[in-house]
């Protein structure tokens, strides 16, 4: 772990290095727009401007019209839609030039490769552990005569988390729980608002529950491929809430296996933090 972090913190700083650069560009052109913009906007002393009223004769004398007060000249310097064009186009060409660069990366080195004895301890650990999720699923289809089942694909996709990216929050058990617990109910309301099954229902319940996981901080992709799952299916709501208990059971059951195993390990440590 302590090479790992030693072997980022170099990119890591030449990141944030050109992020700074970038975030100071942009100061630098709002700054400049700004001045723009007050420059053609500001009038010019005396121009467009009424005189003082001690210089105004009033017009009350008898036999006398009242006088009238002129503008001293037409307006100079006005922002017009010309003016706005050009500013929208300066601003789509420089945001377009911002959003090429971002294509060709961050200038960031991919992290270390886990060394081969780390990655042949992950493998055989997570086939122990898929194994005791697959026994699980076929007890439970059993007792429940093929009406319950866990939805394998994305506990399956916890195991590549939890042996190989031990460290990274969305593999945690604080995000795997309330990560489910706050994406796949959404996908049940939407069920049993519009019972169809339906593209933009399924659409709508992944935009949902990423929205949730990042306002949340309980990032979780297993968790949004899961309650896409529920979204898909046809069964009924009975049904349903009893396979998301089932689910939160498997959670729980390779929480349990991650953290048995991995600490068996003297390089690894899971998990980082439970909570809060």
């Amino acid at each position: 772990v302590v090479g790992a972090v030693s072997a980022l913190s170099r990119p890591r700083r030449a990141c944030v290095a050109a992020r700074r650069e970038e975030a100071h560009s942009a100061v630098r052109r709002a700054r400049v727009k700004i001045l723009a913009y007050i420059r053609t906007c500001r009038r010019v002393e005396g121009v467009g401007a009424f005189p003082p009223s001690a210089e105004i004769p009033l017009g009350n004398k008898e036999n006398e019209p009242p006088a009238r007060v002129e503008e001293t000249g037409p307006l100079e310097h006005r922002y017009t839609c010309s003016d706005a064009v050009d500013t929208f186009r300066e601003d789509v060409k420089d945001r377009s030039v911002m959003w090429g660069r971002k294509f060709s990366g961050g200038g960031v080195l991919p992290p270390p490769v886990m060394p081969l004895s780390q990655a042949l301890f992950g493998t055989f650990f997570a086939f122990i552990s898929m194994m005791i999720i697959l026994e699980l699923n076929h007890y439970i289809i059993r007792a429940t005569e093929d009406d319950v089942f866990i939805f394998l694909g994305p506990i399956a996709s916890l195991q590549t988390m939890g042996y190989g990216l031990t460290q990274a929050p969305a593999a945690q058990p604080r995000n795997m729980i309330l990560s489910n617990v706050a994406s796949v109910p959404v996908a049940l309301l939407l069920r049993h608002l519009y019972a169809p099954v339906a593209p933009w229902k399924s659409s709508l319940t992944v935009a949902l529950t990423v929205g949730i996981q990042t306002s949340m901080g309980i990032t979780h992709p297993p968790a949004t491929a899961m309650a896409f799952l529920f979204a898909m299916s046809n069964t009924g709501l009975d049904t349903a809430w009893r396979k998301f208990g089932v689910v939160l059971l498997a959670n729980v059951v390779v929480i349990a296996t991650n953290t048995v195993f991995n600490n068996l390990s003297q390089q690894r440590q899971y998990p980082t933090y439970w909570g809060p």
